[in-house]
Order: C-alpha cells, then sequence, then structure tokens
C-alpha cells in the first residue's frame, strides 16, 4: 500500500466511523456534558498526552545508549511524533519503525541498531502488556462479558504465548528464526516475489540484520541491564499516563466509573487493536471503544468520548507527526523509508 492510499484510507474509514457514532449517540445529555466541561480538564488531559511522549522519548534515549547511540532532543521529538504518523497510514501500524529507523539512521545510529533500538521498544510494551492481561483477566474475568468476553480471553493468552515465545528465541534460539526468515525468503523466490538476481543479497542482508539484532538484543538482558530496567520503567510510566487520558476525559465530565475498570478495559483493547489490520486501528479503535466505553457509561456519551479519547491520545500526534513527515519526504521518498530494511545501498556499517 502506498503512502498516500494509506493517508487517505485512513481518513476515509476515521471520519466516516466518528461521524456514525456521533451521529447515532449523541442527544442533549451529551451537549450538556461538554458544554459543562472544564478547560483544567483539557488542560490535565494534555499533560497526560505530554508525558507519554516524553517517557517515550526516554525510552529510545535509553534504548538506544545501550548500543552505544545517541540523538538530540529535537531528533528525539521527531522520532517520537513520526511513529504515530507512519502507525496511521499503514496496515497493523506497521509504519512507525521504518519512519524511526530512517530518523535514527540520519542521528548517526546504524539500521541495524535502529531496528533493534525500534523493536526493543516495542518488546518492552508486549512484556507489559502480556504480564498485564492474563492478571487483569484473572481477576475480572466478565470485563468482556458473552461470546466476545471470551474469544477475547483466549486472543490475549495465545498473544502471551507468541510473545514470549517470540522473546525466547531472539535470545538464546537466534538461529531458529535465521532459518524461517530464509525459508521465507526461498518461498518468495519461488513465487518470484524476490527476483534471482537479489536473491543471495537478501540473504547476506537478513543474516547480518538478525545477527546485529540478536547481539543487541543480548547484550541489553545480560550486561546493560541498568539501561533495560530504566526502558522498562519509562514504557510502564507511559503506558500508564496514555491509559489515564480517558478516564481524566470521563471524570471531567462528572461521570462515576471504577478507574481500576478503565484501565483494565484499556489494556485488553490495546492487545486487539495491536493486530487490527486497517491503517492504524482507525475505525476499530473508535467504533470498539464506543461499544466497550457503552458497558460502563451512557450510550449518549460513550460515543463522542470514544472519539475524544483518540484524538488526544492519537490524532493530536498524528497530526504533528505528519508535518515531521513533510520535511523529511522533501528530501526522500516515504516509499523509500519504508523499505529502508531491504535497501541495499546503506549496508555499509555492517
Amino acid at each position: 500500500m502506498s503512502v498516500r492510499k494509506g493517508i487517505i484510507l485512513f481518513l476515509t474509514i476515521t471520519v466516516s466511523v466518528a461521524l456514525f457514532i456521533i451521529i447515532k449517540t449523541i442527544d442533549k445529555e451529551t451537549w450538556y456534558l461538554i458544554a459543562h466541561l472544564h478547560p483544567r480538564v483539557i488542560m490535565m488531559t494534555l499533560l497526560w498526552v505530554l508525558l507519554t511522549w516524553t517517557m517515550d522519548f526516554f525510552t529510545l534515549k535509553v534504548l538506544a545508549r545501550s548500543t552505544d547511540g545517541d540523538f538530540t532532543l529535537k531528533e528525539g521529538i521527531d522520532i517520537v511524533l513520526i511513529n504515530y504518523f507512519g502507525a496511521a497510514i499503514t496496515p497493523l501500524q506497521s509504519g512507525g519503525g521504518p519512519f524511526q529507523v530512517y530518523l535514527l539512521y540520519r542521528a548517526g545510529i546504524p539500521i541495524g541498531k535502529g531496528i533493534a533500538i525500534t523493536l526493543m521498544r516495542t518488546i518492552l510494551l508486549l512484556i507489559i502488556l502480556s504480564i498485564g492481561g492474563p492478571i487483569i483477566l484473572h481477576y475480572y474475568p466478565n470485563l468482556l462479558p458473552g461470546v466476545w468476553g471470551k474469544i477475547a480471553y483466549y486472543y490475549v493468552i495465545s498473544f502471551v504465548v507468541g510473545v514470549w515465545t517470540v522473546i525466547f528465541f531472539s535470545i538464546y534460539k537466534p538461529r531458529a528464526i535465521k532459518k524461517s526468515a530464509f525459508w521465507l525468503a526461498r518461498r518468495f523466490k519461488k513465487r518470484r516475489i524476490i527476483k534471482k538476481k537479489h536473491y543471495y543479497s537478501i540473504l547476506k542482508f537478513i543474516s547480518r540484520e538478525l545477527d546485529n539484532y540478536h547481539n543487541n538484543l543480548k547484550l541489553l538482558f545480560s550486561k546493560k541491564r541498568k539501561l533495560l530496567f530504566l526502558a522498562i520503567l519509562f514504557s510502564m510510566i507511559r503506558l500508564f499516563s496514555y491509559f489515564m487520558v480517558l478516564p481524566t476525559l470521563i471524570y471531567g465530565l462528572g461521570l462515576h466509573v471504577s478507574l481500576i475498570k478503565i484501565l483494565s478495559l484499556q489494556v485488553v483493547f490495546f492487545f486487539i487493536l495491536f493486530f487490527v489490520p486497517s491503517p492504524g486501528g482507525s475505525g476499530v479503535a473508535e467504533g470498539g471503544g464506543a461499544i466497550l466505553l457503552s458497558t460502563l457509561i451512557p450510550s449518549s456519551i460513550a460515543g463522542i468520548l470514544s472519539v475524544g479519547w483518540r484524538f488526544f491520545n492519537e490524532y493530536i500526534g498524528i497530526i504533528l507527526g505528519g508535518i515531521v513527515a513533510l520535511n523529511i519526504l522533501k528530501k526522500v521518498s516515504a516509499e523509500e523509508i519504508l523499505n529502508i530494511t531491504k535497501n541495499q545501498k546503506d549496508r555499509e556499517w555492517i
């Protein structure tokens, strides 16, 4: 999918679903609650958003230092924000990483190390969620009632097993991952997805990338545990501040709901959004959020609150990240950035 198509698809789905939800759920009570929303609530919500970005910045900086790399404040802000834009325009939110790797490369960090940094950032989030998710479902088995609750339960358990399997093989059985990657490359060659003349150079590239990723990952878990601890701590604070946006808006509207339930619901929903195929989770995030929120608060406010939650947690970052991306796209095409891990010109660092 091209970047232009990704942007169009994201905007089309997001705007359509958001308008549908608002039109279907809004009433006089909605307008009354919004009219009485104090400006302090908006300021507090923005502070949570700012804290989320700050913790993401420090997480990336610590991980960069674990690979003997670093970046400036301005470079770090761009790296954090562009992830929102990249994730929003690609299926499975997969485009944020390549954009970040490109900016890390411009900051003087080799591509292989940049990939390790962005992957570790994601892995740390998954580790935290994979521990918190099952605990929440154990203590709140009826958090998602009915058939969907059971589906979510098995989804989370499968997700947890998958995450820890990948982490185990990444550290202790890197050859198995390499063999799987080679097998996939051979399949692509047979189906002519990969051209024969590029096949061996791609195998060398995959081998070197995986070795670099494995070495950095092992180094972080074995010899640089202090930096790993800091990265985990920053990631936990980042998740907490991200999840606090919604309860701040709910309480600001004068609604009374259990804080634990709101946070728990978001953790489980966060799992689901990780693998939504639409660009940036568009549509599913707004619609699913409205449905889940309606189990805790009146449906008349659940719809617009779901859109508001997405606005503060995602849309602001996407807009600012888009501005950063526009400056970058003056020098290099977006397709080149999204295919950065396949670029054969930038391998001299290996």
